[in-house]
């Protein structure tokens, strides 16, 4: 996933979860947008605050996302 946000204007802008882009579809995060586009019904459908930009800030990241199963 990648997170490319350029903020220009004036005030404050939130970055969140949403403004994530992944390259695979299957790939999101379990949160906010991504999760009510899956009909989910468990109430945490908010977006989760990553960082907030002011005038003439950028945040570049790119995001590597692993599954893991464990066993007890």
């Amino acid at each position: 996933m990648r997170l490319n946000v350029r903020w220009d204007d004036e005030g404050t802008r939130s970055v969140t979860t949403a403004d994530l882009e992944s390259s695979n579809q299957a790939v999101v995060p379990a949160c906010g947008r991504h999760l009510q586009s899956r009909n989910a019904e468990d109430g945490t459908s908010e977006d989760i605050l990553i960082v907030k930009l002011r005038r003439g800030q950028e945040i570049r990241m790119k995001c590597f996302a692993k599954k893991v199963f464990l066993q007890y």
